[in-house]
């Protein structure tokens, strides 16, 4: 487990299904995202309404619930899965950013949860250990496509959803910088204490969590690569050593150099 998020499985069901039969009580142990990337078909919770899918939809199902599936009968049928559990899962359950039933959303325009849950299928099948470790990542990569859609509600204004989305890119191109926040409230035209509500309440992180976790998730990956220490932490803007030393082990479980040591 990493940065408070681990990936208990990946897999993918491809199947050509001549007839209309529904997959009946399927169930997974924990929290699910499934992307459908071929076919036209419909998800239901018990015997909630059916949602339908089609390639491109995807959806979050919650731990233990049982659920069927089923497909327009002489289309081709895809959909890849992730299982996720972990304190920073749980922990946007207990918020109530997740819902407690089954969430829906049609597309992924940018392509980031399709190509993070098909990377993590490749490392998956692969096997070896310095692929496996990417795992969480790319699990904290399907969470923060799957967030904003899973509480999507009145309570946040589409221009409010839109300022979020800014500062988290601006967050991720700038992972070897200070950011000062307040500065970065003031480019987006909103108050610091109105975006640290609603970037909470979008990502399920504070803005200081968030970057911290983009740095660290970043420095591992170097690390991985084959990056000393001292590379890794002057990449993601950390010139303290012992703090990077005591940042990391916070979110990873591990020191830098055991990180760095494993992947060899």
């Amino acid at each position: 487990m990493s940065l408070g998020l681990g990936v208990r499985g990946v897999g993918v069901c491809s199947r050509d299904f001549r007839y209309a039969q529904p997959i009946e009580g399927r169930l997974f142990p924990g929290w699910v995202v499934i992307h459908v990337s071929h076919g036209r078909g419909y998800y239901q919770v018990a015997d909630g309404p059916r949602q339908e899918a089609s390639a491109g939809s995807s959806f979050l199902i919650t731990p233990n619930q049982r659920h069927s599936y089923g497909v327009v009968a002489g289309e081709p049928w895809e959909e890849l899965w992730i299982w996720l559990n972990g304190p920073r899962i749980d922990e946007l359950a207990a918020d109530g950013l997740l819902a407690d039933t089954l969430t829906y959303w049609p597309s992924d325009p940018a392509g980031w949860l399709r190509g993070a849950l098909e990377s993590a299928l490749a490392i998956a099948r692969i096997g070896d250990a310095q692929g496996l470790r990417r795992l969480p990542g790319l699990g904290h990569q399907v969470l923060d496509a799957i967030i904003p859609a899973a509480q999507e509600s009145p309570s946040m204004p589409r221009h409010q959803a839109q300022v979020c989305d800014a500062v988290r890119a601006h967050i991720r191109a700038h992972l070897g910088e200070h950011l000062d926040f307040r500065a970065v409230a003031a480019a987006q035209g909103v108050s610091y204490a109105s975006l640290r509500l609603r970037f909470r309440q979008r990502f399920g992180l504070g803005l200081v969590q968030y970057h911290n976790r983009e740095r660290i998730q970043r420095a591992g990956q170097l690390l991985l690569y084959g990056a000393t220490v001292a590379d890794a932490a002057r990449a993601v803007g950390i010139a303290d050593p012992a703090y990077f030393s005591r940042l990391f082990r916070q979110l990873t479980g591990s020191s830098p150099r055991d990180y760095r040591r494993r992947a060899q």
